[in-house]
């Protein structure tokens, strides 16, 4: 179904979510999903640190997703 919700729609969606919500863990990691791109990779690396205070096992597995992305 990716290609029914564009990943910037997506992004938008979870940035707005996180800035209501600060400490919305699930929004924070989907946020950075989103990033995992090329150009957007320095907001997928700050996601990281948001989650390293908010869930740090789940920054764990976050960090381990992003080091198989790397960029281009």
């Amino acid at each position: 179904m990716r290609g029914d919700f564009p990943i910037e729609d997506a992004a938008k969606e979870f940035r707005e979510a996180t800035r209501i919500f600060p400490s919305y863990v699930e929004a924070h990691f989907n946020l950075g999903l989103c990033l995992m791109r090329p150009e957007d990779r320095e907001g997928a690396s700050r996601q990281l640190t948001v989650l390293s205070f908010l869930d740090p096992s789940l920054a764990q597995r976050y960090a381990a997703l992003l080091s198989r992305h790397p960029p281009t």
